[in-house]
């Protein structure tokens, strides 16, 4: 049995999105030749051939599949020059996806462009659906101006890698929603449930959301909280606090579902911890 809180209130959202300015494109052929090509034979084929935005292209995903994201962008962004292909812009989408120091909103904007050249270019569409980051679980988040080691935005997330918690302190988990699809009034409208499980039969009761200060209770292994969400961007940043004051000792997993109430699209992720003396 689950038990369910059901209320509305707006979160904290993020969103990052980036203006890029197109050349114009096409190439389908350099995804199979990229695995053929060396890096040393198309940095000399640049050489010879400085304006060819394709090889630019093909440059980008050498430098990619080779791990190197910094390079991968810098030839990107020289094929921009000439070139305006859903290829082109599927690669950047990747670079900024995988990348630490760009932010991976700004990512969705690339896959977007890539479809809008190209909307049968199969490999940006999963990026364009409904998706939900890992979940980051934190000993503290709070909000902060100032750009230090752990923040992410606005927020300052300090990691938990041990992810086991004193049953006195809240376990904070941060995620990332993108994609959300925007109604006829530019809004975005979706639900969210919490759900705490014990990887043992026992009595998890209380489970407390900082946000709303209210308790459930229980006598079974499963207690979720739900609400729905009302924003403006496609991409949100959100984090919750869950008071395990009165959970059982020992492994449990939390999990986010998103159900994008436009679309319909749901989401989820889980991650395990342990609640420890």
């Amino acid at each position: 049995m689950r038990y369910l809180l059901s209320f509305i209130f707006i979160v904290t959202f993020a969103v990052c999105l980036l203006t890029s300015h197109a050349s114009a494109v096409s190439t389908d052929e350099m995804r199979s030749q990229t695995d053929t090509d060396s890096l040393r034979q198309l940095e000399e084929a640049i050489e010879h051939a400085p304006k060819d935005g394709d090889l630019w292209v093909r440059l980008g995903y050498a430098y990619f599949s080779a791990g190197d994201l910094k390079q991968a962008e810098k030839a990107f962004r020289n094929g921009m020059r000439y070139v305006n292909s859903a290829a082109l812009y599927n690669g950047m989408g990747l670079v900024f996806m995988y990348s630490k120091t760009h932010h991976k909103y700004n990512a969705l904007q690339y896959f977007r462009r890539a479809l809008g050249i190209d909307p049968t270019y199969i490999e940006a569409h999963p990026q364009t659906q409904l998706r939900i980051s890992d979940l980051e679980l934190a000993w503290q988040i709070s909000e902060k101006k100032e750009i230090g080691k752990f923040s992410k935005g606005h927020l300052e997330v300090i990691p938990m890698p041990t992810r086991t918690y004193p049953r006195d302190r809240s376990i904070y988990v941060y995620y990332e929603i993108y994609n959300l699809k925007h109604n006829a009034f530019g809004q975005t409208r979706y639900r969210v449930v919490y759900t705490i499980r014990s990887q043992k039969k026992m009595t998890l009761g209380a489970l407390v959301s900082q946000l709303v200060k209210t308790i459930t209770r229980g006598e079974d292994e499963e207690i979720a909280i739900d609400f729905e969400q009302v924003g403006k961007g496609s991409s949100e940043a959100a984090y919750v606090a869950l008071d395990l004051t009165a959970c059982g000792l020992g492994r449990h997993t939390v999990s986010v579902e998103i159900t994008d109430l436009e679309s319909g699209e749901k989401a989820v992720k889980e991650a395990s911890f342990v609640v420890a003396d």
